[in-house]
């Protein structure tokens, strides 16, 4: 059946300037492909994919023909803890590397420069992250450090430097400072994930990652993030969502067109030495005419122009959340009575509940009231999920699982604690938190961090304790010893469990010196302070409401830049769904992890029959919601007066083809000149449609999942004016 409606779309641009000569990077990055396995074998054998012209036999066109002239090694290069105070630099400041995966850097780099490629490096890594060196940020061992890693860039013949977030060397201006003071050109990338972005006159790299992981948060959420940052998008300082993806050939057009048409770095991240995967998008990834979008200037990075969803009878309904709307019956029929959150959809009509049910995503549902996953309790601002099974262990953050004194009180769960062994024996021992509503983490030297006052947690579950003859320090770093003299030491290294002296609350590891506040006594499932008999050791993992565990409501946008700028403004509005244990890694982290709910959970049932969240309202609305479209239209002018365009069509549905009626009409502030007729060139199909008259429509069909690429060309003798692009109409078929 055919299924339509109505949206008015308004594209707005920035005027046209000068072209600069920058361009968005365009390469390969080592993590998605090898991880912490790659090697200076699998390196210089990729320098060969990117150059080799036979890849597709006949082609005679290869990755760096097409622009892909970067090659960068990400982490796993480091000879992990053989540098001072257990990082993995030097006395001299000298980034070590391991010479069993990489024998001989500088031999890499100049294959790389043989073969007409830039190598890059790694900086700032994750794997075994450092500590803060001695004297702190800015100290005379941070700055050695800091030169260090430059001097080994310049002498290496690096010519891109990925500065992550995962140690403590995070001042990107000094690390342009450094780099320019060195005489090398060198690109640089700032990746702090949508922190320490530039402003109109600060911008000390070339591109900076606009938002976390895509194999975290999803290519929506890394979209969305990426259009509220092309503001500060320029040549010179390009927003970036992340690296692209293989995939079957309509998820890279998604993706591959999406950051085409917003001036991102295309920067590729997986196994290209695999035929299987490369050669069906080979053709795509080399498309010279979608390359050409993202590379040329006209005074814009591009833009989102408007996403939207349906609301069709036909559908069933879903709850959705939207701006708060007087007398709207959508969203003040709902009722609560201790149990079940009901809807009301007309006098005569059975009430529809709010319901857990197995969803894509864990959205929630509305269906027939049956008390099977729709019970509900209101509890500390949070609505909490009734379900008294217990879950497997789910990592928690913002600061829930970092351990630190707290009042003793054995019936908190965050308080009790298994031991694997009996404390004063010889045998090491995991130490695991005996939670009720969900399995408990075990205590672990946060990263291996084998500094003093290293954190120690129960977020990464529970390892096996290390093997006889262990050598990897992180294979012990959940292993402890309970000694008779009160003491508590990790196997690790030897530090003492100790009560942070600095602010007698934190739990952490140091030096052991005999002190009582490195002495314990274990009570039962309590380890309690010697030098503070009232003061128990916690694992701040607070207790959800009786009945449940740990699973409460939340609107479902994962970002931060996503939700503070357009959560509440998507015309679409947003879906609710269900966090916390058994509904995956990313989304377990939000429920309990602190005092106060945030606005995506705070929760409230009000007397006018409004259920409230965060400000917002939710209402039963028809079709089933995403907060990312489905459809999003996307545009970037080019230099010779032509427009981009993009059409991505991200329902959830992926056999659900939308078509949708593209129309020009005469009004202000666009593009386009006005008059006479514009050519439509299909850069996927690499073809021309028919032209379009000014004020006529084009019709464009998406299947779920994908996208299309057009380039609208006015012909010559249009006259001037500014016309603008609206989706007249929109239908899925």
């Amino acid at each position: 059946p055919c299924r339509c409606w109505a949206v008015g779309l308004l594209l707005a641009v920035a005027a046209v300037s000068e072209r600069p000569q920058r361009t968005p990077p365009m390469g390969w990055s080592s993590w998605y492909a090898f991880g912490q396995d790659n090697n200076q074998a699998k390196m210089e054998a990729t320098f060969r994919k990117l150059t080799n012209r036979s890849v597709v036999p006949g082609s005679n066109r290869s990755l760096r023909d097409a622009g892909y002239v970067f090659a960068n090694m990400d982490d796993g290069w480091q000879a992990c803890h053989a540098g001072v105070g257990g990082s993995f630099h030097s006395a001299a400041g000298e980034p070590l590397v391991d010479g069993t995966k990489f024998p001989n850097i500088e031999d890499m780099t100049s294959k790389a420069h043989f073969l007409g490629l830039r190598p890059g490096f790694y900086l700032n890594n994750y794997i075994c992250a450092e500590g803060m060196p001695s004297g702190g940020i800015g100290g005379p061992a941070y700055m050695k450090n800091m030169r260090g890693n430059v001097d080994f860039l310049v002498r290496n013949g690096f010519d891109y430097v990925k500065v992550d977030s995962g140690s403590v060397y995070n001042d990107m201006q000094l690390w342009h400072d450094l780099i320019q003071k060195s005489g090398r050109s060198m690109v640089v990338e700032s990746c702090h994930q949508g922190r320490q972005e530039p402003n109109a006159t600060w911008c000390p790299f070339d591109l900076f990652r606009t938002s976390g992981d895509l194999h975290c948060v999803g290519l929506d959420v890394e979209l969305l993030a990426t259009a509220s940052a092309l503001q500060q998008s320029r040549p010179g300082c390009w927003a970036y969502p992340d690296t692209i993806d293989p995939g079957r050939p309509e998820q890279v057009r998604t993706q591959l067109g999406a950051y085409a048409v917003m001036s991102a770095p295309l920067v590729l991240s997986f196994d290209i030495l695999d035929d299987a995967k490369l050669l069906p998008i080979f053709d795509l990834l080399t498309n010279e005419e979608v390359i050409q979008v993202n590379q040329r200037w006209a005074g814009s990075p591009g833009r989102l122009l408007q996403k939207w969803s349906p609301h069709l009878m036909s559908d069933p309904l879903f709850p959705w959340v939207e701006a708060c709307k007087k007398d709207a019956a959508a969203q003040n029929r709902w009722s609560y009575d201790g149990l079940s959150l009901k809807w009301l959809p007309g006098p005569g009509k059975d009430p529809l509940c709010l319901s857990a049910a197995k969803l894509p995503g864990n959205i929630l549902a509305l269906e027939a009231c049956s008390n099977t996953a729709q019970g509900w309790v209101f509890r500390g601002g949070r609505l909490w999920l009734k379900d008294s099974r217990q879950f497997s262990w789910a990592r928690l953050t913002g600061g829930a699982g970092a351990l630190r004194m707290q009042r003793c009180d054995a019936s908190e769960p965050g308080q009790r604690w298994n031991l694997s062994a009996q404390p004063g024996q010889s045998a090491t021992c995991f130490v695991q938190n005996d939670l009720s509503w969900m399995q408990g983490g075990c205590w672990e030297v946060t990263g291996c961090d084998l500094q003093d006052y290293a954190e120690v947690g129960v977020n990464f579950g529970c390892k096996p304790l290390p093997k006889p003859g262990w050598t990897n320090v992180c294979d012990a770093n959940g292993a402890w010893s309970f000694n008779s003299n009160g003491t508590i030491t990790s196997v690790m290294h030897g530090k003492c469990l100790q009560i942070d002296p600095r602010d007698r609350e934190t739990v952490n590891v140091g030096a052991c010196t005999g002190s009582e506040g490195q002495k314990w006594h274990v009570l039962g499932e309590t380890i309690q302070s010697a030098s503070a008999p009232d003061r128990c050791i916690g694992s701040g993992i607070p207790k959800p409401p009786p009945g449940t565990n740990g699973r409460c409501a939340a609107v479902q946008v994962t970002n931060d830049a996503v939700a503070s700028n357009s959560w509440g403004n998507s015309r679409g509005g947003v879906r609710l769904g269900l966090v916390g244990p058994g509904v995956g890694l990313e989304q377990s982290q939000n429920c309990l992890s602190n005092t106060e709910p945030s606005p995506m959970q705070a929760f409230e049932m009000g007397a006018d029959g409004y259920l409230r969240v965060g400000g917002l309202c939710v209402a039963a609305q028809h079709g089933f919601p995403t907060p990312f479209g489905p459809l999003q239209l996307w545009a970037k002018p080019q230099p010779d007066g032509a427009v981009a365009v993009v059409l991505l069509n991200r329902s959830p549905i992926w056999n659900e083809t939308a078509k949708v009626d593209l129309q020009l009409e005469q009004l202000p502030d666009l593009w386009l000149p006005a008059g006479g007729r514009v050519r439509v060139r299909d850069l996927w199909a690499r073809c021309y449609l028919s032209p379009v008259e000014a004020g006529g429509i084009l019709s464009v069909s998406v299947p779920g999942g994908d996208s299309r690429f057009l380039l609208l060309l006015p012909e010559a003798g249009a006259s001037t004016g500014n016309p603008v692009l609206t989706a007249a109409a929109a239908r899925f078929v």
